[in-house]
């Protein structure tokens, strides 16, 4: 389905684009071929998050000092880099759920719940109710045939 405001702000070049959420694929005028996304472009000018660098250089001062990083004291290495994993993973699906329900804010679409008590909704509450913004779009793909990218 498209949202609303994409739909009523629709560009000629929207047609051209499509994105497919599982693999994070983008298809340009039909085809994947070569294609890739600016997520996977930035991605390759920052070194990727090492765990167990991290955990090997700091794992004896962590044992030795628990008022250092109280939440790694007393575990094992196993248990730290499992309790980041897990950590991340929340962090990605709030992140999710808070976009999808500002989207559906600035869409006037009702069926996306979130919890409103949250302190991060309330931040974009008072982000809006500061800047009063109208939204034009809330997804736009951006792309480029002769770069093959998409984002």
């Amino acid at each position: 389905m498209v949202a609303p405001l994409n739909q009523r702000n629709a560009h000629p070049r929207d047609e051209s684009v499509t994105f497919e959420a599982e693999g994070h694929r983008y298809l340009i005028q039909g085809s994947s071929e070569g294609v890739i996304s600016v997520t996977t472009l930035l991605g390759e000018f920052f070194p990727k998050f090492d765990p167990d660098a991290v955990i090997d250089k700091y794992y004896t001062r962590w044992q030795q000092n628990s008022y250092k990083k109280p939440e790694c004291y007393n575990k094992t290495k196993d248990e730290i880099k499992e309790m980041w994993r897990a950590d991340g993973d929340k962090a990605k699906e709030e992140g999710t759920r808070l976009h999808q329900a500002i989207e559906a804010y600035y869409n006037n679409d009702e069926e996306v719940e979130y919890d409103q008590s949250r302190k991060e909704w309330k931040q974009f509450q008072a982000f809006q109710e500061e800047h009063k913004l109208e939204a034009y779009r809330t997804e736009m793909i951006l792309w480029s045939s002769k770069h093959k990218l998409g984002g």
